[in-house]
């Protein structure tokens, strides 16, 4: 998305909303105050600003589209190959799919679902619950005998 942006400014790319949406979202005035805080952002601040590459993309920008499309087509090749590559096995395993974008109503589950559909993958359908795991995984260390 940054990139983007930065293409859009410099004429390299296609004007995006995605210039409008970051800017608001980082309370920054100017595009090229984007250099300065990418400089210093963390992964998870830049991680941060997906929602913001779903919302251009739901008003319908093309970059944004695009964006979301490459990483639903990158999840989906990692998926399979290591499924593939982590074989053999007498039954596929069942992949739990967790993360705010592929999980339950994440704006790539649907999709990724769609573009792994051929491979024959079974999923773990019932949604964890973060508290409850976290209960379990202390009674594991401190109970190594109880499950």
């Amino acid at each position: 998305a940054l990139r983007c942006v930065a293409r859009a400014e410099d004429g390299r790319g296609d004007v995006t909303k995605l210039r409008e949406f970051l800017l608001e979202s980082l309370g920054l005035i100017d595009p090229t105050q984007l250099v300065t805080w990418v400089a210093s952002a963390s992964k998870r601040e830049i991680a941060a600003l997906v929602p913001d590459v779903v919302r251009a993309a739901t008003d319908g920008d093309a970059s944004a589209g695009d964006i979301l499309e490459s990483a639903v087509e990158m999840l989906a090749r990692h998926l399979t190959t290591v499924v593939e590559r982590s074989g053999p096995w007498s039954q596929k395993p069942a992949l739990a799919l967790s993360g705010g974008l592929i999980s339950g109503a994440g704006p790539l589950r649907g999709p990724l679902l769609k573009a792994i559909a051929g491979h024959d993958l079974p999923f773990v359908g019932a949604e964890l619950d973060p508290p409850m795991g976290a209960a379990r995984r202390a009674l594991a260390l401190t109970l190594p005998d109880r499950q």
